[in-house]
């Protein structure tokens, strides 16, 4: 009777004195404590047992529906078409299986029933992102900002001015995530990128380092560190970083490391 989605678990706990009920009345009828108790016991055994058979075919039927994200979205989609968060999830599905064109349709579906969805602009632009198209995925990411300024939204914006070449606008936006969130080292490795690319390498080193101080097994930090100690001439220090990179776990640190450090 409710409406809405995933509300279904509000029943649960409810549902626990009904069903004590339905099992503390059928007891009585089986210990004879009621003067019809002969005559009940074989019929209400008999609907007890269709309807738990009942339940099972139904339940065998709804783990279909169940299996992942995408199905489970979908039937809600299916129930409820003007459900912004189904399509939004159902999108975030299609990002995980790398079906962009998906994603992106789905997320613009999000935004045709809630034109004010700041989390649909961000994931559309994500998407947008992923299939390179830059123009319009800026814009879906200044418009998540104009709604809702999250580290998130600044970290993928400036994701793409860097990928687009503007590091000094991309360096703006990380160095917003971090003044909210010092501790991001994501936002770190980025920002060290960035400058790096800027030919700016005492900031870059700066950078990279304050990674590696918050993450000392931080693979991504020593791999770019050591690219900018190769690019500054330090050979030794690079080789170091690129190993211990390597045995963190990066593969292109490793590949690196094989071409330069012999």
């Amino acid at each position: 009777p409710v409406s809405g989605y995933l509300w279904d678990h509000y029943t649960y706990v409810p549902s626990i004195g009904i069903l004590f009920i339905i099992g503390r009345f059928y007891q009585y009828v089986a210990e004879r404590k009621f003067s019809y108790s002969m005559k009940a016991k074989t019929p209400l055994t008999v609907i007890l047992i269709l309807f738990g058979i009942m339940l099972i075919a139904v339940t065998w039927n709804r783990n279909n529906i169940w299996q992942d994200s995408g199905t489970l979205y979908s039937e809600v989609i299916r129930l409820h078409p003007d459900n912004e968060a189904a399509y939004n999830n159902r999108g975030q599905y299609h990002m995980k299986q790398e079906n962009y064109r998906k994603a992106e349709q789905d997320f613009s579906q999000a935004l045709e029933a809630r034109s004010s969805y700041a989390s649909a602009y961000l994931n559309r632009g994500r998407a947008r992102f992923e299939q390179e198209k830059y123009k319009s995925a800026l814009g879906d990411l200044n418009k998540a900002i104009e709604l809702n300024p999250s580290e998130a939204a600044y970290m993928e914006r400036g994701l793409l001015k860097a990928r687009l070449g503007y590091h000094q606008r991309a360096i703006k936006d990380f160095s917003t995530v971090l003044n909210r969130h010092p501790q991001s080292t994501q936002a770190l490795n980025n920002l060290g990128l960035s400058y790096g690319q800027l030919e700016q390498y005492n900031k870059a080193l700066e950078a990279f380092n304050r990674a590696i101080s918050i993450d000392p097994n931080n693979a991504k930090a020593y791999g770019n560190r050591g690219t900018v100690y190769y690019k500054t001439g330090n050979q030794q220090k690079a080789c170091s970083d690129w190993s211990r990179s390597a045995n963190l776990g990066n593969k292109r640190a490793r590949q690196i490391l094989q071409q330069y450090c012999r």
